[in-house]
């Protein structure tokens, strides 16, 4: 199993805290920080996806259980135009790597500083620390992805740049401890999916080119 390299710095602190102190402890005390350094690392976990042939399908941006699909007539601060907002939860438990959701260029990164409410609340996407990129795709539609922190989530990482081309389902970044992504989509894109189904990044395919819109 991959993990992401963020994880092992939080993992190792478990682990030599209970080597260190194993001899005042015990070493039953040291096996129960292996284990937790175990879990730790488990939620870096970054597992190999392959996006659907299909070259007109919009991949998901993170793992986890569709929360809203909605239409947002002024779309993105990023991207003033009518769009559809796709929102995904992630729990503690879900892979926690982001994928961009189709093919193009970055052509903006914005960070803004916020609170830490829980991500699944209505106005984590206002209230909370985020993260937004901007993809422009060949044909000059944009689809904004917006990394949102949660109660439990101190940070996140964004690993792409301005200017740089990223590929569909390409590792992007991740949110640390139970979070929440936003995708705002171009406006004549068919929505795939309904709330409360389970996605997969960079696997399941969440809307596709072409056809009329699933959002009403």
């Amino acid at each position: 199993m991959r993990f992401a390299s963020e994880g092992y710095l939080p993992a190792a602190v478990p682990a030599v805290t209970g080597l260190l102190l194993a001899p005042f402890f015990g070493w039953g005390f040291f096996v129960a920080t292996l284990v937790i350094a175990a879990l730790v690392l488990a939620f870096f976990r970054d597992p190999e996806r392959t996006p659907p042939a299909d070259p007109d399908a919009i991949v998901a941006p993170a793992d986890g259980r569709v929360l809203a699909v909605e239409r947002k007539e002024n779309g993105h601060r990023l991207s003033r135009s009518p769009m559809q907002r796709i929102s995904i939860f992630m729990s503690p438990l879900d892979v926690h790597i982001n994928r961009a959701p189709s093919a193009g260029i970055i052509r903006d990164i914005h960070y803004s500083p916020g609170q830490f409410r829980a991500a699944y609340a209505d106005d984590a996407s206002e209230v909370n620390e985020s993260n937004a990129v901007v993809v422009e795709g060949e044909a000059g539609s944009r689809t904004v992805v917006v990394q949102i922190a949660g109660w439990l989530a101190r940070r996140i990482v964004c690993r792409t740049r301005v200017g740089e081309r990223i590929g569909r389902g390409e590792r992007f970044g991740l949110i640390m401890f139970g979070s929440r992504v936003d995708v705002y989509l171009p406006i004549d894109v068919s929505i795939c999916v309904r709330p409360g189904e389970r996605v997969s990044a960079g696997a399941s395919m969440i809307a596709r080119r072409g056809g009329q819109s699933g959002v009403n």
